[in-house]
């Protein structure tokens, strides 16, 4: 019933208030993929299909102008990919592809139909990651989860399985209202680094509060115990690290906060530290595992190596290869879903991001937000954080920059 009342809503929020509803929708994307309606669907692929039908019926759909969208050539390589590849001709899977696609595109040209946008946005990701950060801690402090065990004993949603004893350096790793320890870490890492953005370039106003969910966040973080995880958000948080050494009083403040952080939890560190130096011995897939990860997957490439086997194939695969259990990167999933080809359009994406960012200077420290999510997804898929993920951080992250560089201006004239 929850899955069906949620559906309902938010298809008359989508007629009502198309992109205010879609930005709300991609928000929240990552916990919708997992609440189930019925024994087929999920809230995020019915969703999916009623943005399509809004998107088209309200007339919206004219208000795309592809000449504006920077990555439109990579964007339409990816939907490319994912159509040659093959998907499921049923509901479940059409509306799957819609979301995947629809979403992004329309949360970045939202920014220009949306009054108060910036205010918008940040107002909405803090009440998702309120509920998120809290449940996560909550996790943390009881070494399990009674709130998605509870969503899933109800059938209001599916977690992935994971063991009673499943911790790393000391924690449980936790996951929230995801279902995944690196989803629930990539999320809270990139949102920890939007909101120091926003407290940076004077956003938000109350700055405590920012403040207080931003050291949240980087104990979600750390609570994932996932190294890719950690490396992701700390290539993530190049550019604001750059942006507040500027300023000698953050500079004292970072390292103060460093050093008191680092002497209460130095086996905790320690360990993390330890982990990528001796990766065999840390948990997770060590070299050897990979490379029998890589020759089993190749298996399965070679039959359709161009346009792949079929998107989710690898699930397939998986049951036939117990080696590609546990595949921990996206290029096991790219060679043998959407093969050649696959590899093509992200790689094209993924530089038409990067790209875009260096063509205007006030963004170009921002590369690091893309290609700390690709780097990630690189050596942990990330399941469940899609190839077009870093579009909705980027639209968020280069309009605050875009009206924060504005505001400088507007007082250095005054």
């Amino acid at each position: 019933m929850v899955g069906i009342a949620l559906f309902v809503i938010f298809s008359i929020f989508l007629f009502k208030s198309f992109y205010k509803a879609c930005v709300v929708i991609l928000i929240w994307q990552l916990v919708f993929l997992h609440i189930t309606i019925g024994n087929n669907y999920t809230l995020n692929s019915l969703l999916g299909i009623i943005a399509m039908l809004a998107w088209v019926l309200t007339g919206h759909i004219s208000d795309i102008k592809w000449k504006s969208i920077p990555f439109r050539k990579g964007y339409l390589l990816m939907f490319l990919s994912f159509i040659f590849a093959g998907i499921q001709m049923k509901i479940g899977g059409i509306g799957s592809l819609l979301s995947t696609f629809l979403l992004p595109l329309i949360f970045w040209i939202s920014r220009d139909k949306i009054k108060n946008w910036t205010s918008f946005v940040i107002l909405n990701l803090c009440i998702f990651l309120i509920p998120i950060i809290v449940i996560g801690i909550i996790e943390l402090v009881l070494g399990y989860n009674p709130v998605s065990l509870w969503l899933e004993f109800n059938g209001i949603m599916t977690f992935a399985e994971v063991r009673d004893d499943y911790m790393r350096f000391g924690l449980t790793r936790c996951r929230s209202l995801l279902a995944w320890c690196s989803t629930y870490g990539v999320v809270c890492g990139y949102a920890l680094i939007t909101l120091l953005f926003a407290t940076y370039y004077n956003i938000v106003r109350n700055r405590l509060f920012i403040y207080i969910l931003s050291a949240l966040l980087f104990i979600g973080v750390l609570s994932t115990g996932t190294r890719s995880v950690y490396l992701s958000f700390a290539i993530g948080m190049m550019p604001m690290i750059a942006f507040y050494s500027s300023k000698l009083k953050y500079i004292i403040g970072f390292i103060a906060i460093c050093i008191i952080v680092y002497q209460n939890n130095q086996e905790l560190f320690d360990s993390i530290l330890d982990s990528f130096i001796h990766q065999d011995e840390a948990g997770g897939s060590s070299t050897e595992l990979r490379e029998q990860q890589f020759a089993a997957a190749y298996r399965f490439f070679i039959q359709h190596p161009f346009f792949g086997n079929g998107i989710d194939y690898v699930v397939t695969a998986m049951d036939k290869s117990a080696q590609l259990l546990g595949a921990e990167s996206c290029i096991f999933i790219i060679m043998i879903d959407r093969g050649i080809f696959g590899f093509i359009a992200y790689a094209v994406f993924n530089i038409e991001l990067v790209w875009m960012l260096l063509k205007k200077s006030s963004n170009r420290l921002l590369i690091f937000i893309p290609l700390g999510i690709l780097i990630g997804k690189l050596i942990s898929a990330f399941i469940d954080i899609g190839e077009l993920y870093p579009i909705m951080w980027l639209a968020i992250i280069t309009q605050i920059v875009k009206e924060g560089v504005e505001q400088n201006s507007k007082n250095n004239l005054k």
